[in-house]
């Protein structure tokens, strides 16, 4: 999956707390960020309720195409534990 990220996202900043919204983890133990969530949300969206992503107009306050990359990992999901 090559898809770039649009936006400023800090991947791993563990020196000092990362902040929610611009990171991928917050802390060392790896706790999820804004992206990490959102994109998570969406694939629950298509994985449990059969949402199609590509019509989906719900807003992820983010530059990158979440939807995208929420439909690509559904795709590559082993589809014995698809519903």
């Amino acid at each position: 999956m090559q898809v770039l990220l649009l936006q400023s996202i800090n991947f791993f900043k563990f020196l000092e707390l990362a902040k929610y919204d611009d990171s991928i983890f917050t802390d060392t133990k790896g706790h999820q960020g804004k992206i990490v969530i959102t994109t998570g949300a969406l694939i629950w969206l298509s994985g449990l309720y059969s949402v199609n992503l590509r019509t989906n107009e719900f807003d992820t306050g983010f530059n990158t195409d979440l939807h995208t990359i929420a439909e690509e990992i559904m795709n590559l999901h082993d589809p014995n534990y698809k519903q």
